[in-house]
Protein backbone atom coordinates (compact mmCIF):
# COMPACT_ATOMS: atom_id res chain seq x y z
CA UNK A 1 0.00 0.00 0.00
CA UNK A 2 1.07 3.35 -0.82
CA UNK A 3 0.84 6.06 1.82
CA UNK A 4 -0.04 9.50 0.87
CA UNK A 5 2.74 11.65 2.27
CA UNK A 6 1.35 14.91 0.95
CA UNK A 7 0.23 17.32 3.62
CA UNK A 8 -2.91 19.29 3.11
CA UNK A 9 -2.10 22.92 2.46
CA UNK A 10 -5.59 24.12 3.26
CA UNK A 11 -7.49 26.33 0.93
CA UNK A 12 -5.22 29.12 -0.33
CA UNK A 13 -8.02 30.72 -2.35
CA UNK A 14 -10.06 31.15 0.85
CA UNK A 15 -7.21 32.99 2.57
CA UNK A 16 -6.70 35.13 -0.51
CA UNK A 17 -10.37 36.09 -0.52
CA UNK A 18 -10.22 37.04 3.18
CA UNK A 19 -7.08 39.15 2.66
CA UNK A 20 -8.52 40.98 -0.37
CA UNK A 21 -11.78 41.68 1.49
CA UNK A 22 -9.89 43.03 4.54
CA UNK A 23 -7.73 45.28 2.35
CA UNK A 24 -10.81 46.60 0.56
CA UNK A 25 -12.68 47.26 3.81
CA UNK A 26 -9.62 48.93 5.37
CA UNK A 27 -9.09 51.10 2.30
CA UNK A 28 -12.75 52.14 2.28
CA UNK A 29 -12.70 53.04 5.98
CA UNK A 30 -9.43 54.95 5.49
CA UNK A 31 -10.85 56.94 2.58
CA UNK A 32 -14.03 57.80 4.51
CA UNK A 33 -11.95 59.04 7.45
CA UNK A 34 -9.74 61.10 5.11
CA UNK A 35 -12.71 62.59 3.25
CA UNK A 36 -14.54 63.51 6.45
CA UNK A 37 -11.59 65.64 7.63
CA UNK A 38 -11.46 67.75 4.44
CA UNK A 39 -12.79 71.32 4.47
CA UNK A 40 -15.79 71.71 2.15
CA UNK A 41 -16.83 75.21 1.08
CA UNK A 42 -19.68 76.25 -1.14
CA UNK A 43 -19.14 79.23 -3.40
CA UNK A 44 -20.96 81.32 -0.80
CA UNK A 45 -22.86 80.62 2.41
CA UNK A 46 -26.24 81.36 0.83
CA UNK A 47 -25.45 79.67 -2.47
CA UNK A 48 -28.91 78.22 -3.06
CA UNK A 49 -30.66 81.51 -2.31
CA UNK A 50 -28.39 83.29 -4.81
CA UNK A 51 -29.12 80.68 -7.46
CA UNK A 52 -32.81 81.58 -7.40
CA UNK A 53 -32.15 85.26 -8.22
CA UNK A 54 -29.53 84.56 -10.88
CA UNK A 55 -31.85 85.69 -13.69
CA UNK A 56 -31.60 89.23 -12.32
CA UNK A 57 -27.80 88.85 -12.45
CA UNK A 58 -27.99 87.85 -16.12
CA UNK A 59 -30.05 90.96 -16.85
CA UNK A 60 -27.46 93.18 -15.07
CA UNK A 61 -24.65 91.60 -17.10
CA UNK A 62 -26.57 92.10 -20.36
CA UNK A 63 -27.17 95.78 -19.50
CA UNK A 64 -23.45 96.19 -18.74
CA UNK A 65 -22.44 94.58 -22.04
CA UNK A 66 -24.76 96.97 -23.91
CA UNK A 67 -23.00 100.07 -22.48
CA UNK A 68 -20.73 102.14 -24.70
CA UNK A 69 -18.31 102.63 -21.81
CA UNK A 70 -17.88 100.56 -18.69
CA UNK A 71 -15.83 100.26 -15.54
CA UNK A 72 -12.17 99.34 -15.99
CA UNK A 73 -9.49 98.28 -13.53
CA UNK A 74 -5.81 97.44 -13.47
CA UNK A 75 -3.13 96.65 -10.91
CA UNK A 76 -0.67 99.44 -10.16
CA UNK A 77 2.58 97.64 -9.32
CA UNK A 78 4.29 100.85 -8.17
CA UNK A 79 1.63 101.76 -5.60
CA UNK A 80 0.47 98.19 -4.92
CA UNK A 81 -3.14 99.15 -5.51
CA UNK A 82 -6.03 98.02 -7.63
CA UNK A 83 -7.09 101.11 -9.59
CA UNK A 84 -10.62 101.55 -10.92
CA UNK A 85 -11.74 104.03 -13.53
CA UNK A 86 -15.44 104.89 -13.49
CA UNK A 87 -17.46 107.05 -15.82
CA UNK A 88 -19.00 109.73 -13.60
CA UNK A 89 -22.15 109.67 -15.74
CA UNK A 90 -22.44 105.91 -15.20
CA UNK A 91 -22.04 105.33 -11.46
CA UNK A 92 -24.29 106.51 -8.65
CA UNK A 93 -23.12 103.99 -6.01
CA UNK A 94 -22.32 100.34 -5.51
CA UNK A 95 -19.86 97.78 -4.19
CA UNK A 96 -16.57 96.23 -5.21
CA UNK A 97 -15.95 92.67 -4.01
CA UNK A 98 -12.58 90.97 -4.11
CA UNK A 99 -13.56 87.31 -4.08
CA UNK A 100 -11.03 84.58 -3.30
CA UNK A 101 -12.39 81.29 -4.74
CA UNK A 102 -9.94 79.13 -2.80
CA UNK A 103 -10.60 80.72 0.61
CA UNK A 104 -13.89 82.51 1.24
CA UNK A 105 -12.70 83.89 4.59
CA UNK A 106 -10.34 86.23 2.68
CA UNK A 107 -13.11 87.92 0.64
CA UNK A 108 -13.13 91.73 0.85
CA UNK A 109 -15.96 94.14 0.13
CA UNK A 110 -15.64 97.89 -0.54
CA UNK A 111 -18.12 100.67 -1.27
CA UNK A 112 -17.65 102.58 -4.48
CA UNK A 113 -16.34 106.04 -3.60
CA UNK A 114 -15.53 107.78 -6.85
CA UNK A 115 -12.87 110.49 -6.49
CA UNK A 116 -12.39 113.47 -8.78
CA UNK A 117 -11.50 112.18 -12.20
CA UNK A 118 -13.61 109.04 -11.75
CA UNK A 119 -11.02 106.89 -10.02
CA UNK A 120 -10.84 104.72 -6.93
CA UNK A 121 -7.80 102.97 -5.45
CA UNK A 122 -7.92 99.86 -3.29
CA UNK A 123 -4.78 98.81 -1.43
CA UNK A 124 -3.57 95.28 -2.10
CA UNK A 125 -1.64 95.07 1.18
CA UNK A 126 -2.62 92.02 3.18
CA UNK A 127 -4.08 90.14 0.23
CA UNK A 128 -2.68 86.68 -0.48
CA UNK A 129 -0.93 86.01 -3.75
CA UNK A 130 -2.91 84.07 -6.29
CA UNK A 131 -6.13 84.40 -8.27
CA UNK A 132 -8.83 86.85 -7.19
CA UNK A 133 -12.14 87.60 -8.84
CA UNK A 134 -13.13 91.27 -8.98
CA UNK A 135 -16.91 91.75 -8.83
CA UNK A 136 -18.32 95.23 -9.31
CA UNK A 137 -22.02 95.89 -8.76
CA UNK A 138 -23.27 99.41 -9.22
CA UNK A 139 -26.38 101.49 -9.65
CA UNK A 140 -26.40 103.77 -12.63
CA UNK A 141 -27.63 107.31 -12.78
CA UNK A 142 -30.51 105.90 -14.85
CA UNK A 143 -31.77 103.91 -11.83
CA UNK A 144 -30.77 100.53 -13.25
CA UNK A 145 -28.28 98.11 -11.74
CA UNK A 146 -25.16 96.81 -13.50
CA UNK A 147 -22.54 94.14 -12.90
CA UNK A 148 -19.07 93.38 -14.18
CA UNK A 149 -16.50 90.83 -13.08
CA UNK A 150 -13.04 89.73 -14.06
CA UNK A 151 -10.05 87.85 -12.69
CA UNK A 152 -6.74 89.26 -11.48
CA UNK A 153 -3.62 87.50 -10.28
CA UNK A 154 -1.51 88.99 -7.52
Amino acid sequence: METNSKKSKGRPWAWGTVIVYCLFAGGTIGFVLFASTQKVELVSDDYYKKEVVYQQQIERINRTNALDESINWHISESRKTLDFLFSLQLVKGGTITLYRPSESSQDKKFSINVMDGGGQHISLDGLSKGMWRVKVEWNGTDGKSYYKEGDITL
